[in-house]
């Protein structure tokens, strides 16, 4: 009775809705064997398979900085592993011994399947030479020697229709998705606007779902939808016969809502909201009791000069050590350090601070020993540091360039940006 307009009943609606569904609408979308085959004429050269070949080598590093004497030994221990193979030698055994390759040595040499382009041009032509099984003479590249083994060829091909046809039909399906779902969207629209109550007959005429949802109030689940806090709050200022704009839904959905009855906020009855009140009563109360206890640690602990254990002890209470942490670290049996903002770092030791305020919680904390930190740790680290860094202002810079090249592009009347479509096609092409 002392605050009973608090418990209030939110207003309701009722309300209709025209339903875009990208699923159904997608199996309704006319994809004919002419259509595909056009747009695969289209893309010829997305399904072209380059030429490859399956290779395993034997690399005996001899960089161009090496000396003379060095690359002469190099090429003996290539030409003698050379011999050993010719003399029937187990290629995979040798290589995982002898090869200075770190990549492919463990693996017997095997480099898996390479296309042109993908090597350096002497290893390239070689690969590409010899035939399969074939063990090629020596090679040279700017790594060292090579021994190079051709396993299997493939002379590239054109994927057939056939093989492909899947993926080029659901993308057709996307790309007509996108222009379809807003068009019919923004006419559902446009025409319930004139007609809140003719949802049902809009909805039939445009072949789309149409759905209705009695009493519906905040945080509603609406039928075919779901939950939906854009249509929450599209919904929250409209009264009977108010037309909400369209609303992208988390599942691949646009919809439109009109208001076809409304329900005004009234204080409940009661037995209606009694649970609220219950919860809204021991919240308050136990808020007052939280905040008198405060008071009372707050003088004991300046009665006992500061001391924790004296006085947790007097007011049955526990004091928490929170071990050693660092500034993104985490405190033992509290939680993150970023709780106590500053204080830890700039307090010194010895000192008590508190009440401190975490929330609705209060902390009292006392400092009790504090390491500085290892600038030598901070040198050996400050490679990866500067690269941050360096990323975070190359970002910042090309977000800044980006944003100054719109804004004068919008200002010249040169470009025109959709916020509203853009996000609803963006979504619907994240849940499809």
């Amino acid at each position: 009775k002392k605050d009973e307009a608090r418990f209030q009943t939110p207003p309701k609606r009722t309300i209709g809705l025209v339903i875009v569904d990208a699923d159904k609408l997608g199996e309704s979308l006319p994809i004919t064997d002419a259509m595909v085959q056009q747009e695969y004429g289209s893309q010829m050269d997305r399904w072209r398979v380059p030429e490859r070949a399956k290779v395993r080598h034997i690399l005996v590093k001899a960089d161009q900085n090496a000396s003379d004497e060095d690359k002469k030994k190099a090429r003996a221990k290539a030409e003698d592993l050379l011999k050993q193979l010719k003399g029937g030698a187990d290629f995979a055994e040798l290589a995982k011994k002898n090869s200075d390759d770190p990549g492919s040595a463990a693996k017997g040499g095997d480099l898996d399947w390479v296309q042109r382009n993908q090597t350096v041009k002497p290893f390239e032509d070689m690969a590409f030479s010899i035939k399969p099984k074939e063990i090629s003479p020596l090679v040279e590249t700017i790594f060292g020697y090579h021994i190079i083994q051709t396993m299997e060829k493939d002379p590239g091909r054109v994927k057939p229709l056939d093989e492909v046809k899947s993926e080029l039909v659901s993308e057709m399906r996307k790309r007509q998705l996108f222009d379809r779902m807003p068009a019919l969207a923004d006419q559902a629209q446009a025409e319930l606007a004139k007609a809140p109550d003719q949802g049902e007959q809009i909805a039939k005429k445009l072949g789309l779902v149409y759905a209705k949802a009695e009493k519906a109030g905040p945080g509603a689940t609406y039928p075919v939808l779901g939950t939906s806090i854009e249509l929450d709050r599209q919904l929250a200022p409209l009264n009977k016969g108010g037309v909400t704009p369209v609303v992208q839904t988390s599942d691949n959905k646009l919809a439109v809502a009109s208001v076809l009855e409304f329900f005004p906020a009234k204080i409940g009855e009661f037995e209606e909201v009694k649970e609220n009140v219950r919860m809204a009563y021991l919240d308050s109360r136990s808020r007052e009791l939280a905040e008198e206890r405060v008071k009372t640690f707050e003088a004991k602990l300046k009665a006992n000069n500061n001391d924790f254990q004296k006085t947790a002890r007097e007011m049955g209470m526990k004091v928490v050590d929170t071990g050693e942490f660092e500034r993104n670290g985490q405190m033992k049996d509290v939680g993150p350090a970023a709780y106590f903002g500053e204080q830890p770092w700039v307090q010194p030791v010895g000192a008590v601070v508190g009440p401190y305020r975490v929330s609705a919680t209060p902390y009292w904390f006392k400092i009790v020993t504090r390491k500085e930190g290892d600038a030598s740790a901070m040198e050996a680290e400050r490679g990866a540091v500067v690269a941050t860094l360096r990323e975070r202002k190359m970002r910042e810079r090309r977000e800044l360039f980006e944003e100054g090249v719109m804004r004068q592009l919008k200002s010249d009347g040169k470009l025109k940006v959709n916020d509203e479509a853009i996000k609803r096609m963006a979504a619907a092409y994240r849940s499809s």
